[in-house]
């Protein structure tokens, strides 16, 4: 499993090194650049990297030199001091002297590390350089934690042992080996305690099993869920309550009875919009009703094509043209007909919890009853998102999400709490939330977002994590109350102390507070924290269930957590993403990245132009490599594989996926093959190839 560099950047077809942005620079920063031309009052045009910018500089310089500079100041203008000039070949080795003036012995372990910056260009500290070599004396001074440690400094991550673990974790285990291995450890146990009985559940999703323990899992999972699946198959498929009553008791139901029963909820949740567009739908659906003329209303909203193309790909092709009709003409029997239409589209979405709920459901069906969907595309959807949303990638989102709902009040589910540390056993989770609560209210209007997004990050780049201690030392207490005071002010101390200030830091001052309560928890379920919470409440409560592999699952899925970090401040969005293939019989991991920029007056990548890539460990066809490319929603794919008999399957595959993504109005331009040698020189670490029998095709493509 791969870092940063485990895909080929999509943005280049020659492979040629992308020419970037420079990312913001402050104060105490090293970074290499060349002086193209000097201008008077201490001025000169600076290349840094594939930036050129005008600095002010604090001593003389040649033109067409290079030099290493620090960064004394950020204002209008940047201001640089020179450190000492650098080889123009950076290929070569670096002078005894310049090491000593950023504090490095010739012999020192980060040696090869620092002259890897300097020729990437790439901006540090020299605080960095001591956390660097101190990771590398404690972790080995190997070729690959050298790769992590640059990764880690080009993203700006803490260069703490915390992170380096779970980047490492990640970086170096399957994660379907290691939700196997956790399986393992829980199932050796005797009298599973309920935490790990849920545990086992959430995890068993991401294997494959059939027969006799698959029809259990699910009598199970029906057993725990059946109020709430049953109200939503009542209120949005009755067809199919007898279906769901027949599973719930346990009684045969045939395959004539499970096609259109799993057809018709798989529907229901390819129909599901995001939160934020229910709304709008539902609003336009009132308006319609209400206003004769509300048609230029609808028009309007559907001018974004953010909303129009999410209904659109939401509904029937006859509806689907209907509607397109209706926004050609401003007749009121039109108004009324879009009103129907779009009223019964908003009559089926549910909340992200049922979602949840509905997508477990449809896969535990699929492992009882394995021809139950039609489509391996559904099974391969529905895995992505339940892992999106019950791995706990998102636990951190969701307290963020929380704090920033008007007039919450105090975060009272637990559920949303129990994430990398920012709820541990016996905190009280409702007292938490009050504290978090405060001390946002405590900041300026203009920093309350910024707090909001702080929480988010796991963990918070650095430059974050030092304006996060501007804002805390510039509290004004005044308003609060003498214990909120008193907590502030540790806040404060700690904001000011050299070590630097992260989550952490805050969270080992604020727990103490948390005990001064007598407030009672209320009551959760198990099943409905994230398997990260799970497993960290395993650790806590059970450690004599919870083993090694629940430490490493859990360093993991934090190291996903960072890999998926982006910048959203860079134009270009890169979100890199892997899941377990075992449920869908691959050798390995599943890994896609999608690429793009955001859709106008949205967080999203635009789906009109953008790229995604999978790579793929297939049984029979091995190594694989998709790249697609979508231009105006013209598609191009690149299918880099070593296998020659691949070529006859995808001409064979061509006419039904030309007819697929027309029905979703793209078009099919061209599909290549390529040898996967092809791919950047670069390539990461592949996992290593196994061997199976000649025979056989993984699935469609």
């Amino acid at each position: 499993m791969g870092y940063t560099s485990s895909f080929p950047s999509l943005s280049s077809s020659n492979r040629t090194q992308k020419t970037t942005a420079q990312p913001p620079m402050r104060p105490g920063q090293l970074l290499t650049g060349k002086v193209l031309e000097i201008y008077p009052q201490q001025r000169a045009a600076i290349q840094l990297g594939g930036t050129r910018i005008v600095a002010r500089i604090e001593t003389a310089l040649t033109a067409k030199q290079n030099y290493l500079f620090q960064v004394t100041a950020v204002d209008q203008m940047v201001h640089l001091k020179k450190v000492s000039e650098v080889p123009a070949n950076t290929q070569g080795k670096l002078s005894n002297p310049l090491l000593q003036q950023i504090g490095l012995s010739s012999n020192s372990p980060a040696k090869p590390l620092f002259q890897q910056l300097i020729q990437q260009q790439i901006p540090f500290t020299s605080k960095q350089l001591r956390q660097i070599t101190d990771l590398l004396e404690q972790k080995g001074n190997s070729t690959a934690n050298r790769e992590l440690l640059l990764q880690m400094v080009k993203q700006q991550l803490p260069l703490t042992e915390a992170t380096f673990q779970s980047l490492q974790s990640f970086q170096s285990n399957s994660l379907a080996r290691q939700i196997q291995q956790v399986l393992q450890q829980i199932g050796s146990q005797t009298g599973q305690p309920s935490l790990a009985q849920a545990l086992t559940q959430q995890l068993m999703i991401y294997q494959s099993e059939i027969g006799e323990q698959a029809n259990a899992r699910l009598q199970q999972f029906l057993a725990s869920n059946s109020l709430l699946l049953s109200l939503m198959v009542r209120r949005l498929a009755p067809t199919q309550e007898s279906v769901l009553a027949q599973l719930t008791a346990g009684k045969p139901v045939s395959e004539q009875q499970i096609r259109p029963f799993v057809d018709q909820l798989q529907n229901l949740l390819n129909q599901q919009l995001p939160a934020e567009k229910q709304q709008s739908l539902a609003h336009m659906v009132s308006r319609l009703r209400h206003d004769p003329d509300a048609t230029a209303t609808m028009k309007q909203a559907f001018a974004n094509q953010g909303f129009f193309s999410e209904v659109l790909r939401r509904i029937p092709t006859e509806e689907r043209q209907l509607l397109q009709r209706i926004l050609q003409t401003s007749s009121a029997n039109f108004n009324q007909q879009a009103a129907s239409l779009l009223q019964r589209l908003s009559q089926n979405q549910l909340s992200a919890g049922d979602q949840q709920i509905l997508r477990t459901f449809l896969l535990q069906m699929d492992q009882a009853y394995p021809t139950s969907l039609s489509a391996t595309k559904d099974t391969m959807i529905n895995l992505l998102k339940h892992f999106v949303q019950s791995s706990g990638l998102q636990d951190e989102s969701q307290i963020a999400q929380s704090l920033q709902q008007a007039g919450s009040g105090a975060l009272s589910s637990r559920s949303i709490l129990v994430s990398t540390g920012l709820l541990q056993q016996g905190d009280p989770s409702q007292r938490f939330g009050q504290v978090l609560q405060h001390l946002q209210q405590s900041l300026p209007a203009d920093q309350q977002r910024f707090f909001v997004e702080w929480l988010l990050q796991s963990p918070a780049p650095s430059r974050q994590n030092e304006q996060m201690a501007t804002m805390i030392r510039g509290i004004e207490t005044s308003s609060l109350t003498p214990n909120q005071q008193t907590m502030v002010q540790e806040l404060k101390m700690a904001a000011q102390a050299n070590s630097g200030f992260t989550k952490e830091t805050m969270l080992q001052v604020i727990r103490p507070f948390l005990q001064q309560t007598s407030l009672q928890e209320t009551a959760y379920r198990e099943q409905d924290l994230s398997v990260k919470q799970q497993l960290m409440l395993l650790q806590q409560q059970q450690p004599d269930v919870a083993g090694n592999q629940v430490q490493r699952l859990v360093q993991s899925l934090t190291g996903l957590q960072i890999h998926m970090t982006h910048d959203p401040a860079q134009g270009l969005l890169q979100i890199p993403m892997y899941i377990p293939g075992d449920r869908l019989g691959l050798a390995g991991d599943i890994k896609l990245q999608f690429e793009g920029k955001k859709r106008k007056g949205s967080d999203e990548i635009d789906p009109d132009f953008c790229k995604i890539l999978f790579h793929l460990q297939l049984r029979s066809l091995g190594e694989t490599m998709i790249a697609m490319s979508v231009q105006k929603r013209m598609v191009h794919l690149t299918v880099y594989n070593d296998e020659e008999r691949i070529k006859p399957l995808m001409e064979q595959f061509k006419p039904l996926l030309k007819d697929k993504l027309e029905m979703i109005d793209y078009r099919l331009t061209t599909v290549t093959h390529k040898p996967i040698s092809q791919t950047v020189p670069a390539q990461p670490a592949r996992t290593e190839r196994q061997t199976y029998p000649n025979e056989g095709v993984d699935y469609r493509i």
